[in-house]
Formats: C-alpha cells, structure tokens, sequence
C-alpha cells in the first residue's frame, strides 16, 4: 500500500512553479546570483498558505510540505556552510520543498544533483584542452566553469529538476 501525500494538484501552479525555477535558474546562469525576492517571495507565499488552506501551493498535506523544508535544509546547509554551495540554492530549494511536498522536492534533487556533477565533470575535462577550454569562457558557459571562490550555479540545475518534478506530477 502506498501513500499518497497530495491532493490532486492544480496544474495552474504546477505551471507557476516551472515559471519560477525557470525565472531563478537563468538568472543564475547569467548573474551568478538569484533574487531574494524570487527565493524569499516563493518562500513567504509558501510559508501563509499552509496556516490558511492546511495544505502546500501544490495541494500536498502540510505535513509533507513541511518535510519537504526540512530534507531541503539537511541537503543543502552543510553545502553552504562548507562554501560549496551557494545561500541562493539553499533557499530556492527549501522555498521548493514548502511549496510543494517532499516527494517533490527528492525527485527534483535526484534529477539536479547527477546534472550538476556531470556538467561540473564534463567542464573539468575541457579544461584540459586548451582548445575547448577557449570554447567554455565565453557566454554563459564561462558561469559554468571551475573557478576558486566561485560556486557553481546550482539553481540552474535544480530549475531542470523543478521542470521534470512537476511535469511528473501535471494531471492533464
């Protein structure tokens, strides 16, 4: 028997939530930083729904929302607090897992975090070669590379996993 941690879904915020992630994981990618007001605000919004309707913005129990803050925070903390990880990627995550639940939250993660490791490894690779290493300083792909003091753009791989979690949840 399996449980199941939400309501059905309204796809209108489901829609609302690829928006958002899209909106942070670019400006991630360009800025190397994400607005307060995108992390925070989802965060806020997250935060007086669940008092007022009992459930997340994506229709889960508050209970699974709430689980979803917290795997957010046991994943990305100790990341930030090592300076792996930037305050941004911690946030969008852990305003991620309030406002939907925490199966949502674990399938967006296993889909960012491999993305992540193999675009940081590809990058390392082209590094390498001189050649490719020219390839991958210019544009936004430069954001990508390795450099000392600078984290990787984490937001912009959980933005891909925040797509395939919610297309996985849609209800057409």
């Amino acid at each position: 028997m399996t449980a199941d941690y939400s309501l059905v879904m309204p796809a209108g915020f489901s829609i609302v939530l690829i928006a958002w992630a899209a909106l942070c994981g670019l400006q991630d990618a360009w800025q190397l930083r994400v607005s307060n007001v995108l992390t925070l605000g989802l965060l806020v919004m997250a935060l007086c729904a669940l008092p007022v309707t009992g459930h997340s913005l994506t229709g889960a129990v508050w209970l699974s929302a709430l689980g979803g803050f917290l795997v957010a925070a046991l994943l990305t903390v100790p990341g930030y607090a090592l300076g792996q990880l930037g305050a941004a990627d911690a946030k969008m995550l852990m305003a991620f897992g309030l406002a939907s639940s925490l199966p949502d939250l674990l399938e967006a993660f296993v889909v960012a975090a491999p993305l992540a490791a193999g675009i940081m490894l590809l990058l390392r690779y082209l590094t390498r070669y001189p050649a490719l290493a020219r390839l991958g300083s210019q544009g936004v792909l430069a954001n990508f590379m390795p450099r000392p003091g600078k984290s990787f753009p984490f937001a912009t791989c959980l933005a891909v996993g925040v797509l395939a979690s919610q297309c996985l949840q849609m209800r057409f």
